[in-house]
């Protein structure tokens, strides 16, 4: 059946009982003979309509909505990285949502970037079975994904700004007769813990009910502690596995088909080796913001890791339920130690619906923490600039002082925003070390003090802007991604 249902080089030949479509800018419906219609500078069906324009912030558009049965086979996506250099996280800011049949929520639900193995904000070059990104950004997915009533894709802008040009195709075939009645539907989940807890494992995937099939998982790893970090175990907890797994692998670097921590030596330094198969790669590696030139501070940023592992010739089948996890262990001079990192991920999986729902996006004050850092860093140094102005002075100042200060001034404006549950003595201590430090800064004399206080005040400033628009409930509130 699965031979039959796909497209493999084993039934390559036999007749296809299907009825080929495309949705795209260019034929939003897909319908029959009615693609390519509109007009251009060049004449009509001279490329009148290649993408969709200046999707506005906050706005959801579909991509595809069609009437089945039939099968989604194919789907081609590219896009700018960024629209500023100060908003360059264009791939994690666009959510990808599926939903199949008659479904309110949705069966995929992740980051565009991250569903297409690009965490991070950052494009990559991935070449694999389902997935494939080639240069620049041709985002493509192989992935079969059935569907008895409808289909129904969107795309929804979180970003700060408009997305200018969005290009797409959606290729999919109609059938004659309906789907076998086993047949599964695609899911894919995005989650983030941005610092992982100690001796808890992260969650891959869980809550999921019901007969199905793992099939993927991608992995955006950014490494916050010193010394080797892929020491921890990927878990499969199947058919009401509790306390220990049916499946426990032997490391992260193994289940991702590596070994020996991907690393060789050229001249006597350690290189990372990045990869590509059909069923597991490590494609991406960076300790560089190479998005991002600032006379304020270099590139450098913790270590990020990308990687993917394909089940498709070993898929997790469950009757009942499934849970993945990982663990964050890592080793040094001294052993295993427990880890704390900042992990995202991807899960993909088929299953009978319906489906549980999934948890709730991270809310927008989840992701502000590296906006509080820069705003308030350019906050201080603006501060220091118009202070240098005044006293008429040439000082040279440098350093992330006043972006540290914002991120105190976040905190104490979070803590009097929860103030119940946050004990004053807490309180109380903050602002005595914020008075105390700014208190010694002014009485040095190479400290640039107008730096500290106004990366204290954009801190506080941003945070506030940040928090006060948020939004309880799943449909109506903004559901914003955590960069």
């Amino acid at each position: 059946m699965y031979n039959e249902f796909g497209g493999t080089l084993s039934n390559l030949a036999l007749a296809k009982h299907r009825k080929s479509r495309a949705i795209n800018a260019e034929n939003p419906k897909g319908e029959k003979g009615k693609g390519g219609m509109a007009a251009s500078d060049l004449g009509p069906s001279r490329k009148g309509s290649p993408c969709l324009r200046d999707i506005a912030s906050g706005q959801t558009v579909t991509l595809a909505e069609i009437e089945g049965p039939g099968a989604i086979n194919h789907i081609w996506i590219t896009v700018d990285a960024k629209t500023t250099d100060a908003d360059c996280f264009v791939l994690r800011d666009l959510v990808l949502r599926m939903y199949w049949d008659d479904e309110e929520e949705p069966s995929v639900e992740s980051p565009l970037g991250d569903f297409f193995c690009c965490g991070f904000g950052r494009e990559c070059n991935v070449n694999s079975m389902p997935i494939a990104v080639v240069p620049s950004r041709g985002l493509n997915c192989y992935f079969q994904m059935p569907f008895r009533k409808k289909a129904r894709i969107t795309l929804e802008n979180q970003h700060a700004n408009p997305i200018p040009a969005f290009f797409y195709q959606v290729d999919y075939c109609l059938y004659d007769e309906g789907l076998p009645e086993d047949i599964a539907y695609f899911h894919a989940q995005w989650r983030r813990e941005k610092i992982t807890q100690l001796q808890k494992d992260y969650v891959i995937l869980d809550n999921v009910k019901g007969k199905g099939h793992y099939v993927g998982t991608y992995m955006a790893l950014t490494t916050l502690e010193r010394y080797w970090w892929g020491e921890g175990e990927v878990k499969f907890y199947i058919d009401g596995d509790e306390e220990y797994p049916t499946i426990c692998g032997t490391g992260t670097e193994d289940y991702f088909g590596g070994s020996w921590s991907f690393a060789k030596q050229v001249d006597g330094k350690t290189v990372e080796q990045n990869y590509c198969t059909p069923y597991l790669g490590y494609p991406y590696y960076s300790s560089h913001d190479e998005l991002i030139h600032n006379f304020y501070h270099n590139d450098d940023v913790m270590p990020m890791r990308g990687f993917y592992r394909w089940h498709i010739q070993d898929p997790i089948c469950f009757d009942e339920d499934l849970k993945v996890t990982i663990q964050q262990i890592g080793v040094g001079y001294r052993g295993l130690f427990e880890r704390q990192d900042d992990v995202a991920s991807v899960a993909y999986w088929y299953q009978a619906e319906p489906h549980n729902s999934f948890p709730e996006l991270p809310g927008k004050e989840d992701r502000c923490s590296i906006a509080i850092y820069l705003g308030s860093g350019l906050v201080g140094n603006l501060l220091s600039l118009y202070m240098d102005i005044q006293s008429q002075s040439n000082i040279v100042s440098a350093g992330a002082s006043g972006a540290i200060y914002g991120i105190i001034g976040g905190v104490f404006a979070l803590m009097i925003k929860n103030k119940k549950q946050v004990r004053e003595i807490v309180i109380r201590r903050l602002v005595f070390v914020i008075v105390v430090t700014i208190y010694y800064g002014s009485q040095a004399a190479q400290i640039d003090n107008a730096a500290h206080v106004g990366g204290l005040i954009g801190g506080i400033v941003l945070t506030v802007l940040f928090t006060v628009h948020k939004k309880t409930t799943y449909r109506n509130r903004k559901e914003y991604v955590a960069r």
